[in-house]
């Protein structure tokens, strides 16, 4: 998990709803002390703990609210580098389907855009769907023939298929 904050601007901080969170969590820290009076080590601690995971919280509500307006901006243009961004999010998120689906819108806009349809194959491949993934890249290498990333991923899951065969052939003479 990656906790750089690249682009983080520190003025959410000092939004009302950051003030909120993190005022709360300065106000969890002293209810600590004022049980804690006796142990000043623990209740000063608890101000470097919840005031962190606050700042955490806010920063996580701007990302979401960044995502959100990326988002906006690719429903009202057709801007690929922006789709591209906005598919790469949802990939380090783990959201393959939404995902897909702005690859998808990227295909619409231009169906010979190779870097998106390699990307497909290899999602559909981690997918499991091999086949789909071969037909893709067989696509791109009639475009362009001298690819090296899709002649190598046409290696890679040829063996696939073929090892995929060849345990389907081995199950039958089990049964």
């Amino acid at each position: 998990m990656n906790f750089a904050f690249i682009s983080f601007n520190f003025s959410y901080i000092f939004s009302p709803e950051g003030l909120f969170i993190i005022s709360s969590a300065i106000f969890i820290s002293y209810l600590f002390y004022s049980f804690l009076r006796s142990h000043f080590k623990w209740s000063f601690l608890s101000f470097f703990v919840f005031v962190p995971i606050s700042i955490f919280f806010v920063a996580k509500d701007e990302r979401a609210m960044l995502v959100k307006k990326v988002e906006e901006r690719a429903e009202k243009s057709a801007d690929i580098n922006l789709l591209r961004h906005l598919s790469r999010i949802y990939e380090y998120e783990g959201d393959i389907t939404s995902a897909v689906k702005t690859y998808m819108k990227i295909i619409q806009v231009d169906p010979n855009d190779e870097d998106t349809l390699l990307k497909l194959a290899i999602i559909f491949a981690q997918m499991g769907n091999v086949d789909l993934s071969l037909h893709i890249i067989q696509n791109i290498l009639k475009s362009n023939p001298s690819d090296v990333i899709a002649k190598h991923l046409y290696d890679v899951l040829t063996k696939i298929k073929s090892g995929e065969e060849e345990g389907k052939k081995e199950n039958i003479k089990e049964k």
